[in-house]
């Protein structure tokens, strides 16, 4: 069953709103995708980072480990240092799920460490 909801979006996420609706054919859709993928995350960074001699590892999008060194490495440098400002100090783990998010939104695409 489908529930209304009435909500209010600023201007850009409006943009983005309607360039994924014209993806995806309908906001319903988009709406319920980014809920999923949002919740996804959240449960991701309830996780353990954990420690190896070789550094950090972190869960990327996918759920798989993934270098937090080298992932800072390959990231887009305007979106990381703007994080840095917004978020520093954090975990590891919330840094990756944020910039995940803000690199999604940037490119259109998920953020690969390679």
């Amino acid at each position: 069953m489908k529930r209304q909801l009435n909500i209010r979006i600023s201007e850009p996420a409006s943009r983005k709103l309607a360039a994924l609706t014209a993806k995806y054919g309908s906001q319903t859709i988009v709406a319920e995708l980014a809920i999923d993928r949002l919740y996804q995350k959240e449960i991701k960074m309830d996780a353990k980072i954990v420690v190896t001699e070789s550094g950090i590892k972190v869960l990327d999008a996918n759920g798989h480990a993934v270098d937090f060194d080298a992932a800072v490495n390959v990231m887009d440098e305007d979106i990381r240092e703007a994080l840095h400002a917004r978020l520093a100090p954090c975990e590891p783990q919330v840094f990756m799920a944020a910039y995940e998010a803000a690199h999604l939104a940037k490119y259109g695409e998920d953020f690969n460490v390679g």
